[in-house]
């Protein structure tokens, strides 16, 4: 967007994108330092303008016409897509202050090519959270002590619709999954616990392992009370826990943690 105000509107998609872990890259024009806090007009301080929600925020100042340009330039939108991609995912601000002439005047632009081979100038490979192999043995066990158990799925569980099959037919247990879940389909999925829980007293279970965030059902809330051990799985250790029934937290990612223990389950072995 251009300086001033504008910037100013695009403060609820970048809350919203910080919450919802979804990558967006903010980019507001501005005036060259000069001229900020001197009446110009279209000028507010833009500087850390979301404050600290955003996953990284960046003012490089006005470009200027330097050999290493390139490398200076492409290595920031890098890192600003990284940042953005996480983890956790969310919003970056780059704020870009630009000198007049705001038009091409016919002078010969900066050159400031790529890789020679189209690669990224910085490739990124982020980290994958992974349990170690005595907590997949001491999750294991927990399960196979609570056949009474459920996994419950929320927001932002990341477990692809097989690999939860997987895990519950091992467990045998039910999947709770919230509608935003993406795992309503699957054939321990049920989506109608909200109905469930008003038409019948239906037990309480003995271990809930949580992957995502709360459902979003007040009664199935109150269901899963801080009386029931509640493991919650968030790979970007953000503390999703509102009800304060959480009794531990593992931040790894979801997908390879009930993959092994399914491992693990179909074993048999300790």
């Amino acid at each position: 967007c251009t300086s001033g105000t504008a910037a100013v509107n695009f403060h609820p998609a970048v809350v919203e994108a910080a919450h919802a872990r979804v990558p967006l890259l903010v980019t507001t024009a501005d005036r060259p330092p000069e001229l900020r806090a001197s009446g110009a007009g279209q000028t507010i301080d833009q500087s850390r303008l979301y404050g600290d929600i955003v996953r990284w925020f960046c003012d490089p100042g006005p470009p200027e016409d330097r050999e290493d340009a390139a490398a200076v330039w492409r290595t920031l939108a890098g890192r600003a897509v990284a940042h953005a991609c996480g983890p956790p995912a969310g919003p970056v601000h780059l704020n870009l202050p630009f000198r007049e002439p705001l038009v091409p005047t016919g002078a010969a632009l900066v050159d400031a090519p790529g890789r020679a081979d189209g690669r990224p100038w910085v490739a990124t490979t982020p980290a994958t959270r992974l349990a170690d192999a005595a907590t997949i043995t001491r999750l294991a066990e927990l399960v196979r002590a609570h056949p009474d158990g459920v996994l419950v799925a929320g927001w932002g569980a990341r477990v692809a619709s097989a690999t939860a099959a997987r895990f519950a037919a091992a467990a045998g247990w039910p999947v709770l999954a919230d509608a935003i879940s993406q795992l309503r389909t699957g054939p321990a999925s049920i989506s109608t616990y909200e109905a469930l829980l008003r038409a019948d007293a239906a037990p309480r279970p003995g271990l809930v392992v949580r992957v995502g965030a709360p459902l979003t059902s007040k009664i199935a809330t109150a269901w899963l009370d801080a009386s029931i051990p509640q493991v919650l799985v968030d790979p970007d250790a953000v503390w999703l826990d509102p009800q304060h029934s959480a009794s531990e937290r593992l931040a790894v990612d979801a997908e390879p943690l009930l993959d092994a223990l399914a491992t693990t389950l179909e074993s048999g072995e300790p």
